[in-house]
């Protein structure tokens, strides 16, 4: 009886020091995919395109869902044309407040939801919902994927 209590012991130790872990490596995660995010915007707010470029993985897609007589659709825009628009702009003409940063991760992949409101100098344009997907790289993690919804704001 008193080796099962032992093994009882060890095996409630073991859960609990790889639960520790698990919840450590998951609150890093958490905060390193937060700042990607939080860099991403920096870089489009300072029109640094070097600065976003840091963020992306090399694959990086970005897309946006667009409501037309149809219905919505899904554009797909070249990241070519993203970093061009960014060049264009001066520090501080544009910014994306972020209403909220809602992240799920497991590791190896993170799922980030911005509810924002833009404004291109100083003026509020559109509001609207991004949607990330990261992966954890050997450099860290890197945004591969990007899709977001735009619409008139109601404030």
């Amino acid at each position: 009886m008193k080796h099962k209590i032992t093994q009882l012991f060890f095996v409630i130790v073991c859960f609990n020091i790889y639960g520790n872990v698990f919840a450590q490596s998951s609150s890093q995660d958490t905060t390193a995919v937060a700042q990607v995010v939080r860099t991403f915007f920096k870089g489009m707010q300072l029109a640094d395109t070097s600065m976003i470029k840091r963020t992306l993985s090399n694959d990086v897609i970005f897309q946006s869902v667009a409501t037309t007589a149809k219905g919505n659709i899904v554009k797909t825009e070249p990241i070519a044309n993203f970093f061009k628009s960014i060049a264009q702009t001066t520090s501080g003409s544009l910014n994306e407040q972020l209403d909220s940063i809602i992240i799920h991760t497991d590791g190896k992949l993170a799922s980030v939801w911005t509810p924002y409101h833009f404004y291109y100098q100083q003026k509020l344009l559109h509001c609207g919902n991004n949607s990330f997907q990261l992966i954890n790289t050997e450099v860290g993690w890197k945004i591969q994927y990007i899709i977001d919804t735009r619409y008139k704001c109601t404030q």
